[in-house]
């Protein structure tokens, strides 16, 4: 048997033998009520669909009751997805699967109206439970990030923060901060133009020093019994690294041209965008730190969502307008690009830019829904209306297409599906709330439909 091979990174394919990390779908996005769960991790084989069998079971009238199948290992020491000959078919990174086909980490998997991340190892993921966030945005991975902070601030020790640009490494330091209780003072060090500006700029300057400047304090002193972020760091002149070593290690600091000490009580997290090598420190200045890596999003695809819901309801709210909801304005073939995308160059700066673009075009008077198409139509190139469906995605690859079933028999599906999962399996109690809000439907065709779907049933006793 042929098998293709895709992937959105160029990582090495998971290895999956006893005792080795889980492979696990996480459900990135789906309409209300259609996942039975958030994520499932794959024991040997998983089966999706709407049958009440399926491991991830899918209420969704664009998905067959059985519609595709996972194999992790399969002797190939592979992850393998192939459909099982479902009307609408199964999407991996936007292009309709014809064959068996290779599972790489990170690979957005669409079915219906549902998208589906695949993580070879799921374990950090769903092994950390978060009390509180602390700001921190993300359906599946902020826990374990958060957990990490905690776990580092608890050490005692100071921080490097390291990830790529726009990561949301100043977010962690936030973070951090809140934990500790403290106050958060934010620095850039790529702003000091030589060792004398950075110099001084950190440690203060002593008066008399330089004409017509007055004695002051630097920033680590002013950030005396809170937390000071650093980011950039990686900027820093050799010797004013070395500067740096004796404030991490004991607290005493002399500002510059004074030789008297000042003791100050300042937790420092300093940020790298550098490789890791040494992350562009000395090797004395990196030794004194703990490294925490902050991952791009091209390594937690699967929050995208999460996170560009957040940002634009940020958005919206500093911009001074009321709350609206999202259900109209973006679909699964909005989320579908967003996770396509994965903005792996720009990361959460690169969907905050796309949420203020789109509460730009709202203030001008249009809806949340014609703003969110226009902007989306203008970054991906193809047409994104609220009752239409592109048929071409990110870079002209088909997207996950899913053409809903025509006539008023795909209307009566959505409609019993919507009743039940608000009223139950009782087919009275839906003939009720179906008439209540103004459609007939006979409990025989009711009955025909939940059978149709596989719905559960309860009878009265």
């Amino acid at each position: 048997m042929k098998v293709d091979e895709t992937g959105t990174l160029p990582r090495k394919l998971f290895e999956f033998d006893e005792g080795e990390p889980a492979p696990t779908l996480l459900v990135a996005y789906s309409p209300p009520g259609v996942a039975s769960s958030d994520h499932q991790t794959i024991n040997g084989t998983l089966t999706a669909g709407r049958a009440r069998e399926s491991d991830l079971r899918l209420l969704d009238y664009s998905i067959s009751r059985s519609h595709f199948r996972i194999t992790a290992n399969a002797g190939r020491k592979k992850t393998i997805i192939e459909d099982l000959g479902s009307k609408n078919g199964t999407y991996v990174n936007g292009r309709q699967i014809k064959r068996a086909t290779v599972l790489r980490d990170q690979a957005v998997i669409r079915v219906g109206r549902v998208l589906l991340v695949y993580l070879a190892d799921a374990r950090p993921v769903l092994g950390a439970r978060a009390l509180h966030n602390y700001g921190i945005v993300g359906r599946f991975h902020a826990d374990q990030l958060v957990s990490e902070l905690d776990d580092a601030v608890r050490s005692g020790r100071n921080l490097l923060l390291t990830g790529p640009s726009g990561s949301g490494k100043e977010l962690a330091a936030l973070a951090v901060a809140r934990m500790a209780g403290r106050e958060l003072s934010v620095h850039n060090a790529a702003r000091f133009t030589s060792e004398e500006e950075a110099t001084t700029s950190l440690f203060g300057v002593a008066a008399g020093v330089f004409t017509s400047v007055k004695e002051r304090a630097g920033y680590i002193e002013e950030a005396d019994g809170g937390v000071l972020f650093l980011d950039e760091v990686h900027n820093l002149p050799v010797r004013v690294q070395k500067s740096l070593l004796r404030v991490l290690e004991d607290g005493w600091l002399a500002r510059f041209g004074e030789t008297t000490d000042i003791n100050v009580d300042v937790r420092f997290v300093l940020a790298s965008n550098e490789p890791p090598k040494r992350y562009g420190l000395t090797r004395d200045l990196l030794a004194r730190l703990r490294v925490q890596e902050i991952p791009g999003l091209a390594g937690r695809i699967a929050d995208i969502p999460g996170i560009f819901d957040h940002l634009l309801e940020q958005a919206i709210k500093k911009a001074g307008l009321p709350a609206m909801p999202f259900d109209e304005a973006l679909r699964e073939d909005h989320y579908e690009s967003l996770l396509l995308d994965g903005f792996e160059e720009d990361n959460v700066r690169g969907l905050d830019d796309l949420a203020d673009r789109i509460v730009s075009k709202v203030k001008t008077g249009v809806t949340l829904a014609e703003a969110t198409g226009e902007v989306f139509s203008r970054r991906y190139h193809t047409e994104f209306m609220p009752d239409l469906r592109p048929e071409t995605g990110v870079a002209g690859q088909v997207t996950g297409e899913i053409p809903r079933p025509a006539g008023t028999l795909d209307d009566a599906h959505q409609n019993v599906q919507d009743a039940h999962q608000q009223v139950g399996g009782n087919v009275a109690a839906i003939e009720r709330h179906l008439r209540d809000n103004g459609i007939e439907y006979s409990r025989r065709r009711i009955s025909r439909i939940m059978g149709e779907l596989d719905l559960p049933r309860l009878r009265r006793g």
